[in-house]
């Protein structure tokens, strides 16, 4: 329907919804704990769109909040937050008095020790790590058992001998967070490692005060 000044200038005295849409350009790409505080009456839901284009044309992340639910958001310039307020069970009107978005590089760490790569999920040559942190901005891999030395290139003398040796730990992918072993000569082998992660909480829905870390 399209727009005219009476449909503009009228006023609805019993609304049933109020929704409100808060976009942000932050400037930069980067990973970020997006959060919002609302005062409002009612039930609300939210949806958080994130995207590093600002094209919102199906390359963006959607976040649709359920309640007891965590999300890792990844990283993004645009951040757009849409809050539906409905009538309550209390039977009032919905209103929403005020929202403030706020966006910071807090960092957690999480340690993960003596991890077995051969019980991780994926291939040999990406094996995803199991982690509580929302989204990971970086990480240190410290192999501290030796693997089997295989003399690949059939060039070392008879008289240097090598039982084992340290494979050299690699990131296939930040976040999910995917990592490889590979032996000196660039082949994929299993290993047990320390691994030290650093990146953001995951976020969800704070009571009625609205989505915050979790």
């Amino acid at each position: 329907m399209p727009a005219t000044w009476a449909l503009y200038t009228a006023w609805n005295s019993s609304p049933t919804t109020v929704s409100l849409r808060l976009d942000d350009d932050l400037g930069s790409v980067s990973v970020r704990i997006p959060r919002l505080a609302i005062a409002f009456s009612g039930e609300a839901t939210y949806e958080l769109k994130v995207s590093t284009t600002g094209l919102f044309a199906g390359e963006e992340t959607t976040v649709s909040f359920v309640v007891g639910t965590s999300y890792t958001v990844p990283q993004a310039r645009y951040y757009r937050f849409t809050v539906t307020v409905i009538t309550g069970s209390s039977g009032l009107l919905p209103e929403i008095r005020s929202v403030q978005p706020s966006y910071s590089t807090e960092v957690v760490t999480e340690y993960l020790r003596n991890i077995d790569t051969s019980t991780l999920s994926g291939t040999i040559s990406a094996r995803s790590v199991v982690y509580t942190v929302g989204t990971v901005y970086s990480c240190d891999i410290t192999p501290y058992d030796s693997t089997s030395w295989v003399d690949r290139a059939y060039a070392v003398p008879d008289s240097y001998s090598v039982a084992t040796i340290s494979p050299v730990a690699g990131i296939v992918s930040n976040s999910p967070l995917t990592i490889v072993l590979r032996d000196y000569f660039g082949v994929p082998v299993n290993g047990i490692v320390d691994i030290t992660i650093r990146g953001v909480p995951k976020i969800a829905i704070n009571g009625n005060l609205g989505i915050d870390i979790l």
